[in-house]
């Protein structure tokens, strides 16, 4: 039996959410003085929809983020994103059972929450968007606050099925560099599993299915272990220059069809590992949207990773 690792590219999701920018970042215009910026973001405006479809609601949305001295001024870049998608999803009015574990109750006020209120926004409401304009980004005495404008439309292609669950779990809560990883799965109906990674570029990785393990039907009721019951490894591996960081993998279940060809995949490999690239978060939201509601269900699964020692 021949065994290969796929190497996982985890990463915080807020960064993958947030999707490629032309050129790989967001464009830089002028910028106002702080001052200014100060007034313009002490206002919180609601997203405003733009038109209403059977299948989608466009929308348009500003949000507003901060950071403390202590943090990466990023990070109110992309709260700031998250407030602005929380915003347009409230706006459309459209609830969907999403399947998601409520990681961030379960990681209560730590850095991690912040995942969890990304992830549930994306998985609940398909949304697809782009920044209208550069970050407006200015100091605050020991706060750093940004404005972010956004685009786009949310899907919701019919209703979920209610008595569709997928479980997922990993074996352990936090893990070592080079530890083998292991996802415990099962549905409660005939299904077919996706595992997807996203890399702190917004790009999305396919983990399972892949060459060495092709097919990912699933019984309901079964359990599967991914990789445990399959030809293939998976390895923890930390960011390069991070000694921990937190980390996310996204199950996704399908009943009708699977979400992906393995064969349609172009195969990556880098230093012995294996991985298919999806394309960005935008991509892979797409893809999905094309699917009625009803016909899948996802989980996402978040854990840490610590360098050093066992």
């Amino acid at each position: 039996m021949r065994y290969n690792s796929l190497l996982p590219a985890f990463i915080f999701l807020s960064a993958c959410a947030s999707g490629p920018q032309p050129g790989g970042k967001a464009e830089q215009g002028p910028k106002a003085t702080p001052a200014v910026l100060a007034g313009s973001l002490a206002v919180s405006t609601p997203a405003r929809e733009l038109r209403r479809g059977k299948d989608a609601v466009e929308f348009e949305a500003e949000g507003q983020g901060i950071s403390t001295k202590y943090e990466k001024p990023v990070n109110a870049e992309k709260r700031a994103e998250e407030d602005a998608l929380d915003k347009a999803v409230k706006a459309a009015g459209v609830y969907v059972y999403s399947g998601f574990q409520d990681v961030a109750a379960q990681y209560g006020n730590t850095g991690y929450s912040f995942v969890g209120r990304y992830l549930n926004v994306w998985a609940a409401n398909l949304v697809q968007y782009e920044r209208t304009a550069a970050p407006a980004c200015a100091m605050d005495g020991d706060i750093y606050r940004c404005l972010v404008k956004i685009r786009g439309k949310v899907y919701f292609r019919g209703e979920a099925d209610p008595v569709f669950e997928l479980k997922a779990s990993l074996d352990k809560p936090a893990y070592y560099a080079g530890d083998d990883v292991n996802v415990k799965v099962s549905v409660s109906k005939d299904s077919y599993i996706s595992v997807i990674s996203c890399d702190e570029d917004g790009n999305a990785s396919l983990v399972f299915p892949n060459r060495y393990a092709k097919d990912n039907f699933l019984k309901a009721g079964k359990e599967l272990n991914i990789p445990r019951d399959l030809p293939f490894y998976l390895k923890a591996f930390l960011p390069k220059g991070r000694a921990e960081s937190g980390e996310i993998l996204h199950v996704i279940a399908t009943k009708s069809q699977p979400l992906f060809a393995v064969s349609a995949l172009k195969e990556e490999g880098e230093s012995g590992f294996v991985k298919y690239s999806l394309g960005g978060l935008k991509d892979l939201s797409g893809r999905l949207a094309k699917f009625q509601r009803a016909d899948w269900t996802s989980q996402v699964l978040l854990y840490g990773i610590r360098g050093g020692n066992k």
